[in-house]
């Protein structure tokens, strides 16, 4: 025999080999295994309400669920007493801090003579009012503008 017809032959036996195994192999594990059983043992214990006596320590970050940043109504000034302190749980209508009592009173102080001079010049305004609005009811005045010629 020549090399050239044992190769063909060789390698038509190494197929049939080949695919003899793996038939054999997958015939093994679709072979279902017969009486084969494992017990195993289960404990059943029925629920119940209590306290549980493990703790468990861990660090970490607690993170607030809703966070307000507050100004005062007036900026820029300094805050004289904080009441409560930082995490603490407040309501709306609590007191948590002051201002400076100072700078709030000079403020006032130069509110109230704002006002006391804006009344003298309300004074004074309907005082001039009411002077012309007299002369005008006499014909003793003339109008503005273009009826300067209709003055008596």
């Amino acid at each position: 025999m020549t090399i050239k017809k044992i190769i063909p032959i060789i390698f038509i036996l190494l197929l049939i080999a080949f695919t003899g195994f793996n038939f054999l192999k997958k015939y093994k594990k679709s072979k279902p295994l017969e009486n084969i059983q494992e017990i195993v043992p289960v404990e059943v214990i029925e629920a119940k309400v209590g306290v549980l006596d493990h703790v468990i320590e861990l660090t970490g970050d607690l993170m607030p669920l809703f966070s307000v940043k507050i100004y005062p109504k007036i900026p820029g000034k300094v805050i004289e007493n904080i009441y409560v302190d930082k995490g603490d749980e407040v309501k709306k209508g609590d007191l948590i801090a002051t201002l400076e009592r100072r700078e709030i009173n000079a403020r006032l102080k130069q509110a109230r003579a704002n006002a006391s001079v804006l009344e003298s010049e309300f004074h004074l305004i309907e005082m001039d009012f009411n002077r012309i609005s007299n002369l005008f009811k006499k014909n003793s005045v003339c109008l503005r503008g273009g009826d300067r010629h209709l003055c008596l």
